[in-house]
């Protein structure tokens, strides 16, 4: 049985930045599979990085991302380990999250499979509302994140 690792990331004070952070909520009451590991990290991104360290067969990082190439509303994305740069500086009171992957392979974390669920967020302003599509996207991530499982 393979192991995975759905993380969410985002911060909740800061309008759709909070998308990782809502989906985990909702497939943490869905009925999944043991070898399924759901976190949400929010703006822990250290501790991601270590927790990357146990070696998960696929990985399924959630996260709002700021991009402008799709007009999907949720996009995946396989992340390749190999297009990391190593050696960089740590800056120790926040890790993006290029920088987390990174941090966890030099921390010795050996990546199968890296996939990330972007929601094309509008909103990351202090104490801003959630975009109108925010709650759309939240369910259909987690519909496909599902199928996803189910794949494999």
């Amino acid at each position: 049985m393979k192991k995975i690792l759905i993380a969410g990331i985002g911060n909740i004070f800061f309008g759709d930045d909070a998308f990782g952070c809502e989906v985990v909520k909702l497939l943490k009451n869905h009925q999944l599979p043991e070898n399924i590991k759901i976190i949400d990290f929010g703006i822990k991104t250290r501790d991601l990085a270590f927790e990357l360290c146990e070696n998960y067969d696929l990985v399924v990082l959630i996260d709002a991302i700021n991009i402008v190439k799709t007009n999907d509303l949720i996009t995946f994305i396989e992340i390749e380990p190999e297009s990391f740069t190593k050696g960089f500086q740590i800056n120790s009171h926040e890790l993006k999250l290029e920088e987390t992957l990174i941090f966890a392979q030099n921390l010795g974390a050996k990546f199968q499979k890296i996939i990330l669920c972007g929601y094309k967020a509008e909103s990351f302003e202090f104490n801003a509302e959630q975009s109108p599509t925010f709650n759309q996207a939240v369910n259909e991530a987690v519909n496909k994140i599902e199928k996803l499982i189910e794949k494999i």
